[in-house]
């Protein structure tokens, strides 16, 4: 879904936020996505940059420690963001707007954000919520925005939502162990068999069912040339 909606776009620089899954995690969506791109990645903790940015040494990546609500960048300069469940990490509503408008501030217009969260319909994710409080998880779940509501706050900032989608259709809590086991066992031969068991779970985003068992909300918008505030014929 992701590069479908990239795909007509052919950015020059773009920025992907949150690098847990690029610090040797199994995706390699900021290396892989647009490789004749220059690509910006961004994580709050040091330690996930650090891994990330030595995992594809010949890349024509950057990589900042900044917190997504306070961007190290000039206004207007990435043609694209792509925020992968970053958003759904925060305590209240409040910072996730904060951190929507500095994609939204970064992004040139004309430019496309894609942003991902949480799904609050499924079920599993007032689960995982308690989960998280724990310090058996290895991240925090923290407040979410539904597909509905997301579009609404940035078109409240100026963007022009396109297309939204559901991503992610497998038992969230099985599912993990099952990948966790199978990269403890394969290491990054484990990339395979995780990528035909996602191709499984996926058959259920054909269901009447899939806004219940989707584990992401996906959101693609466009920043107006001009806010439509101030747009008059």
């Amino acid at each position: 879904m992701i590069r479908r909606w990239v795909g007509p776009l052919n950015p020059s620089r773009f920025l992907k936020t949150d690098l847990f899954e690029e610090a040797g995690n199994g995706d390699r969506l900021m290396f892989d996505l647009l490789p004749q791109a220059t690509a910006i990645g961004m994580d709050v903790a040091p330690s996930i940059v650090r891994r990330a940015s030595t995992r594809e040494p010949g890349a024509d990546c950057r990589f900042l420690v900044c917190d997504v609500r306070q961007l190290a960048l000039a206004s207007g300069s990435l043609d694209l963001v792509l925020s992968t469940s970053t958003l759904d990490h925060f305590d209240c509503v409040e910072d996730v707007r904060k951190a929507l408008n500095e994609l939204v501030r970064v992004l040139r217009p004309g430019g496309m954000l894609i942003v991902t969260l949480d799904n609050p319909l499924n079920p599993i994710y007032s689960v995982l919520r308690m989960v998280c409080r724990t310090r058996m998880a290895p991240f925090k779940l923290g407040v979410t925005l539904s597909a509905r509501d997301l579009s609404s706050e940035l078109m409240r900032m100026g963007l022009d939502v396109e297309d939204a989608s559901l991503l992610i259709h497998n038992p969230r809590l099985l599912s993990t162990l099952v990948f966790l086991v199978l990269r403890r066992l394969l290491g990054r031969y484990a990339d395979r068999p995780i990528a035909c068991l996602l191709a499984v779970f996926a058959a259920a985003g054909r269901l009447p069912t899939r806004r219940y068992t989707a584990c992401f909300n996906a959101v693609c918008a466009r920043k107006l040339a001009v806010p439509s505030a101030c747009v008059e014929s």
